[in-house]
């Protein structure tokens, strides 16, 4: 009897010591999974920031919808040009304390180029060496003479960012040394670089140049869309694990391998991030900004929880009620109905505050908010014009007695846009309708 007591306790003991490791492994597994969840969602959130930023460094006629969705994240942001005998480099640079927690956020981003026969004609020009530990030392050893026993990158992109970074401005300051001096004296300081097309090429240069210069690997993130390859294989080996890169591709994208195909001496490196092509988007080249754009504002999307519909009982608020959609069956498929409602809503709650978002308007009493909101959306492809659909967003606000209090729409094509960002466009048209409506 005593020899069974004994192992019942042994037992026991056995027992409880393998239900704390138990309990311990599942502690484990729970902050892994949430930290690599969490990771993922920041990952979404950079490449969806980044494509947008990579667009605002067009300066063109769409780089406003771009521009205007990271105002309302809190970006706050300059465009730059500076110019020499040699190069003119465009690029915007921009601050944000929000943006990831406990980090102090910089982006900058470099102008590319969407037209594919510059494309074709930049990536032909010669390799130089690659080095220095300075602004002076980087352009003196550009000058010897190329070596396969050296780093070598594409000297045009070396000259753009040595142009857009390390030239000095009319003050005398260069804004390569600045933003070096920022990651220096504030560790919790992290710069995204970020281009698309030759500006992506340029971008990886930027990054190298700012670790030549002293500054932290773990402070810096390089995220590139349709970039070609910019160094030898001395280059990527030198750089490869240095670099935090992220090179995204989309499917059918001919950018890729340009480079190599003229001169077998370049070399990619980094994470290659495949972006899938859409049915909606037709025959677009998809080497087009416009197109990394949507992809990863889906993916950006596609990360996020969904939001709870919210129904407040006070009579102050602004309620949105499920939009209606009237979508082609190509665009059901894509789900675009759900990152249309959630671009809108995004867009709207940054400027109009105290909105709550429903899905099923016959929740709604007659008195509990001071405007309902009914939301109308579009989308036709249009038969004569190839490419190109027909989008229009319309908004019927209503006041707390059930009166219709205004009505107003915008209209577009989506021949250059995607139909998702057409109705983002129209919808940032519409802003100043909409304040003054729900501002009496």
């Amino acid at each position: 009897m005593q020899k069974e007591n004994k192992i019942y306790f042994a037992r026991g003991r056995i027992m409880k010591r393998y239900s704390k490791v138990l309990i311990l492994l599942a502690l484990l597994i729970f902050v892994l999974t949430s930290i690599v969840s969490a990771q993922k969602d920041n990952d979404a959130k950079i490449q969806y920031v980044s494509a947008l930023m990579s667009m605002t460094a067009y300066d063109d006629k769409f780089s406003n919808i771009a521009k205007d969705t990271l105002a309302t994240y809190g970006w706050k942001f300059e465009f730059f040009q500076e110019k020499s005998n040699n190069a003119s480099a465009k690029f915007f640079i921009a601050h944000n304390k929000k943006f990831i927690p406990g980090e102090d956020s910089y982006l900058l981003a470099i102008r590319g180029t969407s037209d594919l026969r510059d494309v074709s004609n930049d990536v032909k020009i010669s390799l130089v060496p690659f080095g220095g530990k300075t602004p002076a030392e980087f352009m003196n050893f550009a000058m010897r003479s190329p070596s396969p026993d050296l780093p070598m990158v594409h000297s045009g992109f070396n000259n753009y960012v040595q142009t857009a970074l390390f030239t000095a401005l009319p003050n005398g300051v260069m804004l390569g040394d600045n933003l070096a001096h920022i990651l220096k004296n504030n560790p919790a300081a992290h710069l995204y670089i970020t281009g698309h097309s030759l500006g992506g090429a340029a971008a990886v240069l930027a990054a190298a140049r700012f670790i030549s210069l002293g500054s932290r690997p773990e402070q810096i993130s390089v995220i590139t869309f349709g970039a070609p390859a910019v160094g030898n294989e001395l280059f990527a080996q030198n750089y490869g694990e240095k670099l935090d890169l992220a090179r995204i591709v989309m499917a059918g994208d001919p950018i890729r391998n340009l480079a190599q195909i003229f001169n077998s001496n370049y070399k990619l490196f980094g994470t290659e991030i495949k972006y899938p092509s859409l049915l909606s988007y037709d025959d677009k080249l998809r080497h087009k900004i416009l197109l990394y754009v949507d992809m990863s504002l889906r993916r950006y999307y596609d990360s996020k929880v969904k939001d709870q519909a919210v129904y407040a009982e006070n009579g102050a608020g602004i309620l949105f009620v499920r939009p209606v959609f009237h979508l082609p069956s190509e665009q059901v498929e894509e789900k675009n109905d759900f990152y249309m409602r959630r671009v809108i809503q995004d867009d709207i709650t940054h400027y109009i505050k105290n909105t709550d978002w429903i899905d099923d308007d016959r929740l709604v009493t007659s008195g509990t908010y001071k405007y309902v909101v009914h939301t109308d959306v579009t989308v036709e492809r249009q038969k004569y014009a190839k490419n190109s659909y027909y989008t229009a967003i319309t908004y019927t606000v209503y006041n707390a007695r059930g009166q219709l209090a205004a009505s107003f729409a915008a209209a577009d094509d989506t021949e250059e846009l995607t139909p998702i960002e057409a109705v983002l466009y129209n919808n940032i048209k519409l802003r100043d309708n909409l304040i003054e409506a729900l501002q009496k």
